[in-house]
């Protein structure tokens, strides 16, 4: 079964301690990247719901996925989750497999850390 190519924009953001990361792809055209930093939890949803606004992002319809140190039970997600609908986890990537150890650690976290390995 062939997996559907995401159409039209497609946000990806990342939330590392007090640091939230926001990158909007349209197709294959990166259209935007920003590095915001968190000081309250409000801050969070308002960078995010700032970016969706601006970007022209429907809440309803555009994918937002996720990396980082978020998951379902996360503050966080919970309140993006009331206003974005199509949100997503991230995932290292079937090209990239490392030892059992790893199983552990969500597909999500530290995309930064698993990224490197591209840099050989």
């Amino acid at each position: 079964k062939n997996k559907e190519k995401p159409s039209g924009k497609s946000a990806y953001l990342m939330k590392k301690d007090l640091h939230l990361h926001i990158a909007v792809c349209e197709e294959h055209d990166f259209i935007f990247y920003n590095r915001f930093d968190i000081e309250q939890k409000e801050d969070f949803l308002r960078y995010t719901m700032t970016v969706f606004k601006e970007l022209n992002l429907k809440q309803e319809e555009n994918q937002l996925i996720i990396f980082g140190d978020l998951n379902v039970e996360n503050v966080y997600f919970k309140e993006l989750y009331q206003y974005i609908r199509k949100l997503s986890f991230g995932s290292r990537g079937s090209h990239l497999a490392f030892g059992y150890k790893f199983d552990e650690i969500l597909e999500h976290q530290y995309p930064d850390v698993f990224s490197s390995f591209f840099c050989d």
